[in-house]
């Protein structure tokens, strides 16, 4: 199995747009541990959720100190997504 490991990410669509392109196909899962966004809102953690969907491979993420605190209950849609314990 080849795991792709991602962190850090501050809203750099991007930069993880280039990153997904060259190696979503060669990948069967992607983990993020956290920073999807630099202190920005919900409608941006959303939007880097949609592109690691947009690849078609199962992924995982977990936030970081950069993300927004409503986020700790999950973007819609990607509940079952966030690696959380409670």
């Amino acid at each position: 199995m080849q795991i792709l490991a991602l962190t850090d990410i501050h809203d750099k669509l991007s930069a993880l747009t280039a990153i997904l392109e060259e190696t979503a196909s060669k990948v069967d899962l992607i983990l993020v541990s956290g920073d999807l966004t630099q202190y920005g809102p919900m409608d941006r953690v959303r939007g880097v959720l949609a592109k690691l969907e947009e690849t078609g491979k199962p992924f995982f993420y977990v936030l970081g100190n950069c993300d927004p605190r409503e986020a700790l209950d999950g973007a819609a849609g990607y509940e079952n997504r966030y690696l959380h314990l409670r």
